[in-house]
């Protein structure tokens, strides 16, 4: 992404350099989306697995998975374009 930003700073010559950068950025932008619902993925799965069953049985346990849970719910909440 540093590298669409330093030749955008440079500046756009003409209609297909422009286009060019376009389709570069969102391809980065895609891959992106791509690494950061597989973290996503990742983060609940590990959480999920640490906690397992224990908080139906204990509130403390529930209240920690949540805080834990927090980064996956941001994460999912811009892949899917909300803004909360």
């Amino acid at each position: 992404m540093s590298d669409i930003i330093k030749r955008l700073r440079a500046g756009i010559h003409t209609s297909a350099d422009e286009n060019m950068l376009r389709n570069e950025g969102a391809d980065e932008i895609e891959r992106l989306r791509a690494a950061l619902k597989e973290c996503a993925d990742d983060l609940e799965a590990e959480i999920m697995h640490r906690y397992g069953d224990t908080t139906h049985k204990y509130q403390r346990e529930k209240q920690k998975r949540d805080q834990d849970m927090e980064p996956v719910i941001k994460a999912r909440n811009l892949l899917s374009g909300e803004k909360k």
